[in-house]
């Protein structure tokens, strides 16, 4: 009998498949003998770990999501091992969701087409809320690091702060997909300004 991990790890094959075709083809262009094709495997098989078509695209959202956070997470990560400033790893952070470049792009045309079939899908918007919360509550959870430090203000409404960050970032994204010449970085940086406007008492005691 096959070990669970196996099933896993084909499972995650499949996932990467289908994103690869929605990559390429957009989600109408994703379908069950294209993820096939693409994986180098059965219809049948594609079928036996996803019954139904739905519930492949849900997982391939998921993992698009979960390639974003990853980035995120890593950023942070090395943010803290160079001693950068929260300001700057909030811009690093939330430039992964502007199309800067082509593979930023590809990803963000491909979140927009997974949040316009949301409005159709329970599912999909289910995925959406649940990660949009997660960075909302992330986002505050910086800010509140960010008035110990001295970055941010120490009476500023954290999770309200963190609101306005995300919606900065999505409207943003959203603008610069249609337009080349959105400003969506500078939106962006000056999102951050305004919520983190002080030093970090960290880097001032290295200056002294």
């Amino acid at each position: 009998m096959p070990r669970t991990a196996d099933h896993d790890q084909r499972r995650f094959q499949l996932t990467q498949a289908a994103r690869a075709v929605a990559d390429d083809n957009g989600l109408k262009g994703l379908t069950v003998a294209r993820v096939a094709q693409r994986a180098g495997v059965s219809v049948g098989l594609v079928q036996h770990y996803f019954p139904s078509k739905d519930q492949l695209v849900a997982r391939t959202y998921e993992h698009l999501l979960d390639g974003l956070n990853d980035r995120v997470a890593r950023i942070v990560e090395q943010g803290e091992e160079s001693g950068a400033t929260i300001r700057d790893m909030s811009v690093r952070a939330l430039a992964e969701l502007l199309p800067l470049d082509d593979d930023r792009k590809r990803e963000a045309m491909l979140r927009a087409e997974f949040r316009a079939l949301a409005c159709h899908s329970a599912p999909l918007a289910e995925i959406a809320r649940t990660h949009d919360a997660t960075f909302r509550a992330r986002l505050a959870a910086v800010v509140v690091n960010a008035t110990v430090c001295g970055e941010a203000d120490a009476q500023v409404d954290a999770d309200r702060a963190g609101a306005d960050l995300w919606m900065t970032a999505v409207g943003a994204e959203a603008g610069s997909l249609l337009d080349a010449g959105y400003p969506a970085l500078d939106a962006v940086e000056a999102a951050t300004q305004r919520v983190f406007p002080g030093q970090c008492r960290r880097n001032r005691s290295r200056g002294a």
